[in-house]
């Protein structure tokens, strides 16, 4: 339930409707494009899953049993829309503070302020994905910035964002391959074919002895 929307902690009882009602409640919402993106390589990275990011978006191929079916690893929540965590019962939730996590810091400053907190309250990440580029546009070729456009085109209106574009003719080139270069080759070889990794390993060390006649 880490990510469940507001309508599911209420309806399996994790929350009450009366504390519901009474607690300060912000919100951080995400470029959908840089989501998309940041989810994509962290559900690689965290589960047995891999694929490509059409797969991944569409919840199909080796993606579809911890995006949809599998209760025990489920990841599903990275592919739901954001707008589903601004309403309860059909009416709008009304949040003390909705803050966009490219002014994440500046956000959780003021609700620290909101609530008396100390300046370090938010101080502490856990579960950060390391950057791997340096803007998510570069990630995007044309055909995966339309398939964002299209499976959350709903967050992209409710939230007013759009794709800012900072890609050049040198990343569009390698947005082609973003697996490989986002990750590092050995890594998404690892990451994509284990056992082609393993074998790989294990040729080099063969090589490494032959060399120097270990």
């Amino acid at each position: 339930m880490q990510h469940a929307t507001p309508q599911q902690m209420l309806d399996t009882g994790l929350i009450k409707r009366a504390d519901w009602d009474q607690y300060y409640k912000f919100i951080v919402v995400r470029n959908p494009w840089e989501r998309a993106y940041s989810d994509y390589f962290w559900v690689m990275s965290n589960s047995s899953a891999k694929g490509s990011f059409d797969d991944f978006i569409r919840a199909k191929g080796k993606f579809s049993n911890i995006l949809i079916r599998n209760p025990e690893d489920f990841r599903g929540e990275h592919l739901y829309q954001q707008k589903d965590y601004f309403f309860v019962d059909g009416t709008p939730i009304h949040y003390d503070s909705i803050i966009r996590y490219e002014a994440l810091t500046l956000g959780l400053d003021t609700v620290a302020q909101d609530l008396n907190l100390p300046p370090t309250a938010f101080a502490s990440h856990i579960n950060q994905f390391p950057k791997r580029i340096s803007h998510y546009s570069h990630f995007y070729s044309d055909k995966r910035k339309r398939l964002v456009e299209t499976e959350f085109k709903h967050d992209i209106s409710f939230l007013n964002y759009v794709f800012e574009d900072r890609r050049t003719p040198l990343t569009r080139l390698r947005a082609l391959t973003p697996s490989l270069f986002a990750l590092g080759g050995s890594q998404f070889i690892k990451m994509r074919y284990p056992v082609l990794h393993q074998r790989l390993k294990a040729a080099k060390k063969s090589l490494f002895k032959v060399s120097y006649g270990s």
